[in-house]
């Protein structure tokens, strides 16, 4: 501690232990409890608009993640198992995982199909998707796609699929105007 707070205590002690000043009087700690409480209260009155927007930032980064590990996935499972796999929008909050063995683009019985729903886990977050995404047996798609993430916020993120293959996440830098 500084020596002026060291200081202070000492002014705060001998008052308390000389008989008179601010610790004999009486309801001197029921007011220092409520001058604490309204202190806690106008700090959490503060943070509180905060909390809210780093919840949706972070469930934006969460969602975000999820779905660039799920489209990694299937382009790794796709070289692997030297077949199709198609990702497709089901609606705003959920997508699926299409393992086209025969490569025909339509799901047919003994085809595994997984649904992933990001609204359970994330209910602000919406997903829209420029087309399905199909990674090929070279791990390669039939061009570059693109699936939009959105808070309720309006916080963005987009996650790109390169013909090559590659997927990333893009975050908007924000222009400051002068």
């Amino acid at each position: 501690m500084g020596r002026k707070v060291q200081s202070w205590f000492r002014r705060v002690q001998r008052a308390c232990t000389g008989g008179a000043g601010l610790c004999n009087q009486r309801g001197s700690a029921f007011a220092t409890v409520l001058l604490a409480l309204a202190l806690v209260a106008v700090v959490v009155g503060t943070a509180a608009p905060n909390f809210a927007t780093m919840y949706d930032t972070y469930s934006l980064h969460g969602a975000a993640r999820r779905v660039v590990g799920d489209l990694r996935k299937a382009r790794i499972q796709a070289a692997t198992e030297n077949n199709r796999y198609a990702i497709a929008l089901v609606d705003a909050h959920s997508y699926t995982i299409h393992d086209d063995d025969d490569g025909d683009g339509v799901v047919d019985d003994g085809e595994n199909v997984d649904t992933v729903n990001l609204g359970g886990v994330w209910p602000t977050i919406t997903m829209s998707f420029s087309g399905a995404v199909v990674f090929f047996a070279n791990a390669s798609t039939a061009g570059g796609q693109t699936v939009g993430l959105a808070a309720g916020t309006g916080e963005t993120r987009t996650v790109t699929v390169s013909p090559a293959g590659r997927v990333r996440v893009e975050i908007p830098v924000a222009i400051e105007q002068s």
